[in-house]
């Protein structure tokens, strides 16, 4: 869904903190521990990507927009067209939409909106930002727009999920 946690993923938010760690202590031979932490890292984001790619019908579709799931996994708060999406996957528009449909079962928005809205949820339930700023975080550039989404995909309002969370902690 695009987010990557310890709590997801031990071993890639691991790496990424030894990566980050090397250039923010330019150690000597920085750049060779940089490298192979990147190299470490890449290994592990192509093992996911293989392991979401079992039990698909098509992977290989799925692996022709690849490039397309990358970018709006990491861009999502970004605005975007579905053309700069098909030209990352060397595909004309329309045979792009058919090949995203067919790997995804959604359209590229579809799916943007739900990359969005799982990314919200996480925030909603482990920042304290309020829902106004999580809204922008995610890319929505009104609240109108985020609470619409939200409730169409989630089926309650950010503000439950928010108050749900409070409940759970303040039980534990």
């Amino acid at each position: 869904n695009g987010v990557i946690t310890k709590g997801n993923n031990d071993k890639i938010a691991t790496l990424m903190d030894l990566l980050l760690q090397e250039f923010a202590e330019k150690k000597p031979y920085m750049e060779s521990a940089a490298l192979h932490y990147a190299g470490q890292l890449g290994i592990e984001l192509a093992r996911r990507i293989d392991e979401s790619l079992q039990g698909l019908e098509n992977p290989a579709q799925f692996r022709e927009i690849s490039p397309a799931i990358f970018y709006i996994s990491n861009f999502y708060n970004t605005d975007f067209t579905v053309e700069q999406l098909a030209q990352l996957c060397s595909l004309s528009v329309a045979s792009f939409r058919r090949a995203f449909v067919a790997a995804t079962g959604e359209t590229p928005f579809n799916y943007l909106y739900q990359v969005r809205i799982k990314t919200a949820i996480s925030l909603l339930k482990e920042s304290d930002f309020s829902i106004s700023e999580i809204a922008g975080l995610v890319g929505y550039n009104s609240l109108s727009s985020f609470n619409r989404h939200f409730a169409k995909f989630m089926g309650v309002p950010p503000r439950a999920i928010r108050q749900e969370q409070k409940i759970k902690n303040n039980r534990e």
